[in-house]
């Protein structure tokens, strides 16, 4: 039987993973944006390449994890659920490239927008999409998560990348 305690938790909980998303994109977009830049360029440029690459290079990976994750040995579990999170961590890097990329458009709409304000608004315009019933859960965000996937091994694996402004201006 559901409570309005549990009605208000699972609310938080949603509103804090949210708030917290987009901590993570704005973090990374500023912190390091060479490589969210070439992040963005990749999702630009050849987003299904780089869709294709997160699938079959994370997806086998995410499930080694998770086969990992479920072995009996606690140190087999923390190992697998540090890898999970580890994937995770992976995607969110390179979804940040992709609020770069909505953040310049952003900018271009609205000049007189700092480069933080459009990161913020993208961010949160990234996050609503992904919180659609629905399409949003079972159609966009795993496309989201292995196109950030696809991107951040492309933006990491990069040998040497100059640096870039925060947020790129529009064009």
């Amino acid at each position: 039987m559901l409570t309005l305690g549990d009605v208000f938790a699972t609310a938080l909980l949603i509103l804090g993973t949210a708030a917290t998303l987009l901590a993570a994109f704005v973090a990374a977009t500023l912190l390091a944006p060479a490589r969210t830049a070439v992040a963005a360029q990749a999702m630009e440029n050849r987003p299904w390449q780089t869709f294709f690459t997160g699938l079959l290079v994370g997806g086998p990976l995410l499930l080694l994890s998770i086969v990992v994750a479920n072995l009996p040995l606690p140190v087999a579990r923390a190992l697998g659920a540090a890898l999970v999170i580890g994937w995770f961590l992976l995607a969110v890097f390179g979804l940040s490239g992709l609020v770069r990329v909505v953040a310049a458009r952003v900018r271009g709409a609205n000049p007189g927008l700092s480069p933080l304000g459009a990161t913020v608004i993208a961010g949160s315009a990234l996050i609503g999409a992904l919180g659609v019933p629905f399409i949003g859960w079972m159609l966009l965000t795993p496309f989201m998560l292995f196109l950030g996937v696809g991107a951040a091994l492309k933006a990491l694996l990069v040998p040497k990348v100059s640096a870039i402004g925060t947020v790129p201006e529009a064009s």
